[in-house]
Order: C-alpha cells, then sequence, then structure tokens
C-alpha cells in the first residue's frame, strides 16, 4: 500500500491512537469491547464502545455525548475483526465444535479432557463410521466401537483425504 492508502490496520491503528491522545487529553478513557451473545456461540457477538470520565480528571468538566444511532465503526475495523473471528469460527468447526454449541464449554471440555486415545473417520451425517470390510475394503458401520480409527490424526486425514463421501475426522474417546 502506498502513502495515500495505508494498509488497513495501520491506518486503525494510527486513528485509534490519535483517538487514545484525544480522549486523555479531555480526560476520558475508552475501550472497544467484544461481548459475546448469551448463551456463547460460534459467531455470535458484538463490538461495544465504552466511555468513562479518568479517575484523576474532575466528572463536572467532562461532557460524553450519548451514543447515537448514527454513530459507525468503520467498515474496515469490522472488516478485519469479523476476518479473524471466521477464522477462529473454522478452526474451532475443524477441531469439532458444531454449530450452535457453547464454545467456552466446548473449549473447556477440549482442555481438561485426557487425549484421544485415537482419531476415527465418521460420515458427515454423523451416524456412520468408517470402517473395512471382510476384504479389506473401506465400508461405513454404525457401531463406533467398530470403527476405523489411527493412532496419529495425520494418519486418519490421509485416509480420507481420497473418501468420496463427505467425512469428518473426529478424536475417540478412551475405553472403546
Amino acid at each position: 500500500m502506498n502513502d495515500n492508502h495505508p494498509h488497513p490496520v495501520t491506518r486503525f491503528r494510527k486513528e485509534a491512537e490519535l483517538l487514545i491522545a484525544a480522549a486523555k487529553a479531555s480526560g476520558v478513557v475508552v475501550s472497544i469491547d467484544l461481548e459475546p451473545s448469551i448463551p456463547l456461540a460460534m459467531g455470535k457477538y458484538r463490538m461495544v464502545v465504552h466511555a468513562r470520565p479518568a479517575r484523576h480528571a474532575p466528572t463536572d468538566a467532562i461532557e460524553i455525548p450519548e451514543p447515537q444511532p448514527t454513530d459507525k465503526i468503520s467498515r474496515w475495523l469490522f472488516d478485519a475483526v469479523k476476518s479473524n473471528l471466521d477464522a477462529l469460527h473454522a478452526l474451532c468447526l475443524e477441531f469439532g465444535c458444531h454449530q450452535g454449541d457453547t464454545v467456552v464449554d466446548w473449549l473447556r471440555a477440549r482442555l481438561t479432557a485426557q487425549p484421544p486415545a485415537g482419531y476415527c473417520i465418521q460420515h458427515a451425517d454423523g451416524l456412520r463410521w468408517r470402517t473395512l470390510d471382510s476384504m479389506g475394503a473401506p465400508d461405513w458401520t454404525v457401531d463406533e466401537a467398530e470403527a476405523l480409527c489411527f493412532s496419529l490424526r495425520h494418519h486418519a486425514d490421509a485416509f480420507a483425504g481420497d473418501d468420496p463421501e463427505d467425512v469428518r475426522i473426529v478424536p475417540r474417546a478412551r475405553g472403546y
């Protein structure tokens, strides 16, 4: 990008620094936060701007305008944040968080769980598992205990890569 059109991240960082300087000069503390929806779910959030008097400033000297319906954030900033959240959403989906799952609960369960015993290939319908028939050809089973599992995820990915059906790799729980 040239000087007349800097990269959006650079441009918004500079604009934020100017906003911070103006807020400090006026005795105001500002912040922009992402507030998740309740209950937490993938991709459900909103950006919220907060402004308050600085602790050292006299409160009667500060005028904080009420938010107006016409106040908007920059489209560049929105697109940058949305792009990163979409990437996180895709990453969570890749590792088994399904659309509508409560992300915090899913992540807590993943972080506190024992490592998986292996990785299995599950059909996208969630009802069938990849197995091998008596001749060693790929087949489907509804019994998870009969599922073909791999000790390493990339082995399961390689086997599933040639699968003509819509499949996903899922961790196999211990005890199977």
